[in-house]
């Protein structure tokens, strides 16, 4: 069930369909409060706060979001590939969004380098090509 809730609010956040993902969120906040695995209880809780700052991010509140992301690009071990790509890709969205494009530049090449064939890389080299045609203009 718990993977079932974590795919809904990431279906729910990319769609934009902020209620459905928060009551997702309070159905999997339940399912992790009786998990008795640490590591899996571990991974759900991260969802549940990284899920709580993209509702945040798109109500226009990014008050501690660029922190947050920060740290978790340093302390979570092992940092796969994957995971670095996905939280560069976060902050350098939010370091534009703040308007601070030149600090996101380095966020996002890092998610574009090391992208793959992800949606992060896609994502990543969009916005450095947005930027840099406002830099053209």
């Amino acid at each position: 069930m718990a993977e079932r809730s974590k795919s809904m609010i990431d279906y729910y956040l990319s769609k934009d369909r902020i209620e459905e993902a928060q009551q997702e969120l309070e159905a999997l906040k339940k399912l992790t409060e009786k998990m008795r695995n640490p590591q899996y209880k571990e991974g759900s809780e991260i969802t549940i706060k990284n899920a709580e700052y993209v509702i945040r991010i798109k109500q226009g509140n990014y008050e501690g979001a660029e922190e947050y992301y920060r740290k978790m690009l340093d302390t979570i071990t092992p940092l796969f590939p994957l995971t670095k790509v996905s939280y560069s890709y976060a902050l350098g969205r939010l370091l534009i969004l703040k308007g601070e494009p030149e600090r996101a530049k380095e966020y996002l090449q890092t998610a574009y380098d090391s992208g793959g064939d992800t949606k992060y890389r896609k994502h990543a080299g969009e916005l450095l090509q947005t930027l840099q045609d406002e830099k053209d203009m």
